[in-house]
């Protein structure tokens, strides 16, 4: 089985600011773009909530931690992060997932995904996971992503320069802290079917959302 590298997480626009707006729509579609014209790219996507315009779910798959790590290396990252914070924010109460999954079983052309993070009571672990392998279901355990590398070549802009250390300094202090037991997956509209029912003693809560396709990343868009 594959073990493609993924990250997830949800987003709000800032004040004044919506996802509607064309300005906005162009520069959330110039990040995926960037992510989507590095190395080992699988897809790039921003999803829309299907019960709040103001929450979008930003998805992005590589081939292995390789080509994500070659966006830090070559300083797209903190590009991406300055034009994502400059039009929205992190939902702090929505847990970011990083994880390793099989990205052949998800459907990338769906219209509507489902996402489910199932926060596992650590003495149900073994349980839990007997039922993941029966399901053969889009999903992984989360991981703690590791303190990014530095550019080859630090940018000058101080702005860039606080992003990449602030970034270090997020790194960190999630790793000083034990890894959450949480088992994260894609799946269609539907959902989960069967699986929900049959976890349900083994965890203590489950975030989920419907996420409608929105915007999606351009490998022919040259980096600027």
């Amino acid at each position: 089985m594959s073990a493609n590298f993924f990250e997830v997480f949800v987003i709000e626009p800032l004040p004044g600011k919506t996802f509607s707006d064309p300005e906005t729509i162009k520069n959330l579609q110039w990040i995926l773009d960037q992510a989507a014209s590095g190395i080992e790219p699988i897809s790039f996507q921003f999803r829309k909530s299907v019960d709040s315009s103001n929450h979008l779910l930003f998805t992005a798959s590589w081939t292995s931690i390789v080509g994500h790590d070659d966006m830090d290396l070559r300083g797209i990252t903190a590009q991406c992060l300055r034009m994502l914070l400059s039009n929205a924010v992190p939902v702090s109460t929505i847990t970011p997932y990083f994880f390793y999954a099989d990205a052949s079983k998800v459907d990338w052309q769906a219209q509507v995904w489902t996402v489910e993070g199932f926060h596992v009571k650590t003495e149900e672990k073994g349980k839990f996971q007997q039922e993941v392998d029966k399901s053969g279901l889009a999903g992984a355990w989360c991981i703690t992503k590791q303190v990014p590398p530095r550019p080859t070549v630090m940018p000058t802009d101080p702005v860039l320069v606080k992003i990449i250390e602030a970034g270090e300094e997020r790194a960190k202090a999630r790793l000083a802290l034990p890894n959450p037991d949480i088992w994260a997956m894609i799946s269609g509209e539907d959902g989960i079917g069967d699986f929900g029912t049959a976890v349900k003693d083994y965890v203590s809560k489950v975030d989920s959302g419907k996420w409608e396709k929105y915007l999606v990343g351009s490998s022919f868009i040259p980096l600027n």
